[in-house]
Formats: C-alpha cells, structure tokens, sequence
C-alpha cells in the first residue's frame, strides 16, 4: 500500500511520518490531519507483503490555543498559554513572565497587534469597559470572532501559510533552527556560557514561536550571502522599549492602547505579504524583519529544547530565512508606542531624537550607572506630559557590538515632574565637573580628560553610589515639588562631598598635611562649582535667594573691536 504524501512534504522535501497500528504519538502540539488508509496491502518493488493500517500526518501547533506565552497569573503561578486565554484572562494575569526581557517586550506588543486586528476601535472600547467595570477580568469574546474565523493563519505548521513565515524561501540553504532565538550563541567561539551544536539541536515549537514575534522590533542589520543585506528592524539596531509597570496584563494593554495614533488601517504581516508603503500600527508593530520558514518538527529523541528544555513536544531543527522588508526610512517609526529615544542638541540646528543603547561591556562602569538619566528623560519626552502619579516604567534597553547583541537589561525608572527631572539635570551637570574638580586640587593642576588616569578610575568607581542616592532622592520628593536654592544646593553637596572626599583620599599623594590641604580645596572648589550650576539653573526665576528679582544684564553693544580680542 502507498501512504499518501501531505503538501507539506512537498514544500519541505521529507515525507510526513508513517506510523503503523493506526496510532498517532507526536507529543503535545500535534493533530491528526490525515485519515487512516484502509488499504492492506503495499507494493515494494516486485513484491507484495500485508502491512497494518498507516497514517500521513501534517503538523500543526495553533498559537491560538496551544500553551507559548509565558504568564504570571496575579495568583503566583506561572504557565504557558494560548493567545485567547492570554487575552481573554488578561485582567488575571498579573504579567508576561518570560526569562529574557526581549521576549516580555515583543509578547506584548505582538498582543496589542492582535487586540487591534480583532477590534480596531480597542482603544476606545477598553477605555469604556474599563470605566464601567473597572474589575473586568478580561477582553470579551465577542471581539475575539477574527481569531475563530481566521484560526489557520495563526497555525505554525499551515500547508500554506504558516504563521508569520514566507513559503517563498523554502529553496534557501538550510540553517540551524537555534538562530532564531539571539541568546543562543553560533559559531565556534569558545566564550560562551551556553553551547549547543547546529542542526543537532532544536527548538520547540512554543520558542519557534517566540523567536518569530522578536523578529519585528529586534533585528540588526547585517548579510546574508554576497549582495544580500539584512535591514534592522524598524527602529534599528538597539532600540529601547518602556512598558508600564501595571497591576495586570490587561492594564498594560489599555496603557499601549492609549499611545497608539489613530485608527488602525493597516494590515498586520498574517493578513498579507505585500510591503507596506507607510508603517501603521499593524504593520509596524509586526514588520517582517527576516523571511523565515520552519522545517517540519522531528522526535526529541531524548533531547531537550535548546532554549526552554522541554524534553517533548518535537525539535525544530531547521529553519529557512533571507532579507526581509527594507526600513522605509533610516529613522525610527515615529508613532511607535514603546520606543525611547532622548533629544540631543545638535552643533547645528533643531535638537536631533536618538535611540537609547546600553553602553559597551568595554565601557568605565559609570557610564551605566548614569544610563537611567537618559531612560527617565525619554520615557517623559514620549509621554509628552508628566507622568501620572509618578508612574513606573520597566525599560528594556540593549547594547551591541555591530550586529551582535552582547547585553540585554531591564532598568526600572519613575520619572517626575519636570523640576525633579531639572534637579536631575543639576546632578549630571555636578557629575560632569567632578573630576576636573579633583583634578584642580593637584599639585600639577591638569584637568585634561587624559590627565590623572587615577582620578578618572577612582571617579568611575564610586559614581553607581552616588546614582543610587541622586534616584533615591528624585523617587521621594513630593509631587511638583519645588525646592528652593538652598535645599538644592544642600542635595548637591550631600550627594557629591563624600565621593570627592574618598578621591582624594585614594589619589593624592605627599604628606598627610599635604593630602589634606588637597581634600580642603577640592571641597571648596566643589562648593564653588555647586553654587555656580545652581544660581544659573535659578537665574530665569522671579525671586532668587534673597528674595530680590533677578534680572540677565545687557550685553553693551559695539565693545569688541576688529582683530581684538572679544
């Protein structure tokens, strides 16, 4: 007898598997698509032998239903689920729960898409769901009817479309499944913690499915053979994303809802495969980065998923991709509801927004220590406004060497009004003084950036302290606060005093009136530079410190002379 041969086999070169006695064990995730063939009789050759009942099956693993999506229920307990289940439990939920914040930012904004494609008005129909019964558990059902009628597009496995793939490349050379997924290392650098061999190793298909939802807001730039160029995704190599710290997942969708420009009239990429010619939010927040097919699952044979460690269910073990979309522009999406960027002065012109990334491995420690400043500035200039009630953000912020990701991190900010945010601005100034400060105190007097490596090196130890004070403070000040001068310049000097001190006390050299002479004029030029950065932050104000209007005097006209010094 001949077992009949499934699309899918065509499309990836292997035979669906062969199963006798009409029984069927694939592992969680896989249906029975195919019947059982009564026929008894099979032809090998010249020969005729009697066979038992065989099967063809297709694989399938829908992501509406099947368990993918890491969740902390607001009971403690954490599982994978569905898509209708994340979204129709989202009110008990109390987060998305995955190991790497990659997948946290790129699980909610894949959400937010399918919320948006199902109910294109979502954001003002949550909005008054919400009003009238602030303890709903969830999105309704009855918004949820394209996931019903349209279920196969969301099928990992489909003969046609499998889900956010493209068929197209099926021809490609074959690479190893484990490249969807950044964290696992490839090559044969031996500097890894985590090692794993191409093509032996696999994925299952839950972390296939997580690896291909990252593809549109993390993707770099990079090769694909000669005259084959990989485009970032659409805010480009390393962009940071904020999500608002909230009580449930429902929550934090309604937050997104809100920051989403208009009405949706785009198509998401499961919808349709054609290049958009502008990004909106369907299109934007699942632009196809890469073009990525999936072989067919295999049996574990005993190995577990090289990301999750599941030990059942299959392995992926190969994939297909080439260059996906080209950026319609070199800049970020402009309407993208979680993207941070910071404005800098440029030396001509208007103020330029640039991305956010986290500083080289390489860099002095206290560079990252003082990368919240930037995150918090960001996180306020997208709102536009004031955070509410001192709102938490959770920014998942990444750095890069080229197109390798070296680190992935979360960093929480509570961004304040706008005079906590400006006495966050004095600090980083006074930080910015500092080391020339200590410098001023040598005997020698250099304050160049290369001069006293040993200053520099004892400065960039003790700054993530110093931050860690500056944030404690700015999180306890009272709502729109408005310290005076005095109180300001106090802060300053309780935060900063300390760290020059012990710079001093680790640099200076000579004799122990001498290191104290250097610790008394280091003191006393801080103070100097504190009150200058504070009086000038102060001199648009009504009132200074004596209660006397102060005013900016007029530069006299006509004073520079022609060749002379100005």
């Amino acid at each position: 007898m001949e077992a009949t041969l499934s699309p899918r086999a065509d499309l990836h070169g292997r035979e669906p598997e062969v199963v006798s006695q009409g029984v069927l064990c694939l592992g969680a995730g896989y249906l029975q698509r195919w019947p059982v063939n009564d026929k008894r009789e099979t032809e090998r050759g010249n020969s005729k032998m009697k066979s038992t009942p065989v099967i063809s099956v297709e694989p399938s693993f829908n992501l509406l239903g099947e368990p993918w999506i890491p969740v902390l229920w607001r009971g403690g307990r954490a599982e994978r689920v569905g898509i209708k289940t994340a979204l129709t439990n989202a009110g008990k939920i109390r987060q998305i729960a995955a190991t790497n914040p990659m997948d946290n930012v790129a699980l909610l904004r894949f959400l937010l898409a399918v919320l948006l494609w199902c109910k294109a008005e979502a954001k003002e129909a949550l909005g008054r769901l919400m009003d009238a019964d602030p303890k709903v558990l969830g999105i309704p059902e009855d918004w949820l009817g394209s996931l019903t009628e349209h279920e196969g597009k969301f099928d990992l496995f489909d003969c046609n479309y499998p889900f956010m793939q493209d068929v197209g490349v099926q021809d490609s050379k074959a690479n190893a499944a484990t490249e969807l997924v950044h964290d696992i290392p490839s090559g044969s650098a031996l500097n890894h913690f985590l090692h794993s061999n191409d093509f032996k190793a696999g994925l299952c298909p839950a972390c296939c499915a997580l690896g291909l939802v990252r593809w549109p807001c993390y993707a770099t730039a990079g090769t694909k053979g000669a005259g084959q160029s990989m485009t970032a995704s659409p805010n480009g190599n390393t962009p940071a994303y904020s999500l608002d710290v909230c009580d449930s997942l429902l929550v934090c969708l309604q937050a997104s809802l809100n920051r989403i420009v208009g009405t949706p009239s785009d198509v998401p990429i499961w919808d349709s495969s054609k290049v958009p010619n502008s990004l909106g939010p369907l299109s934007g927040l699942t632009w196809r980065s890469r073009r990525v097919v999936l072989s067919v699952p295999s049996d574990n044979d005993g190995k577990p998923c090289a990301y999750c460690g599941a030990r059942e269910g299959g392995l992926v073990r190969e994939i297909r991709f080439q260059p996906g979309w080209k950026r319609l522009s070199d800049k970020p999406w402009e309407d993208d509801p979680h993207l941070v960027r910071v404005k800098r002065q440029r030396k001509k012109g208007e103020p330029e927004k640039v991305l956010i990334a986290h500083p080289s491995p390489n860099d002095p420690i206290d560079r990252a220590a003082v990368l919240w400043r930037d995150l918090s500035q960001g996180v306020v200039e997208r709102l536009g406004t004031n955070p509410p009630n001192r709102a938490e953000f959770n920014v998942v912020v990444l750095g890069s060497n080229q197109a390798l990701l070296k680190h992935v991190e979360t960093i929480r900010v509570r961004p304040g009004a706008g005079s906590d945010m400006k006495q966050v601005g004095l600090t980083k100034d006074v930080l910015g003084r500092l080391r020339a400060t200590v410098k001023a105190s040598t005997p020698n007097e250099k304050t160049g950036k290369d001069d006293h490596p040993e200053i520099n090196a004892a400065a960039a130890l003790l700054t993530p302290e110093a931050e860690k004070q500056v944030q404690t403070v700015v999180a306890n000040l009272p709502p729109a606060s408005q310290p005076d001068t005095q109180s300001v310049k106090m802060l300053l000097r309780d935060i900063y005093q300390p760290v020059v001190e012990q710079v001093v006390d680790a640099t200076a050299k000579g004799s122990p009136l001498r290191r104290r002479i250097a610790k008394d004029r280091a003191r006393g030029d801080l103070n100097q530079r504190i009150n200058e950065i504070v009086n000038e932050a102060h001199k648009p104000a009504s009132a200074g410190e004596g209660g006397a209007t102060q005013t900016r005097a007029e530069k006299p006209k006509g004073t520079g002379k022609k060749g002379g010094k100005r």
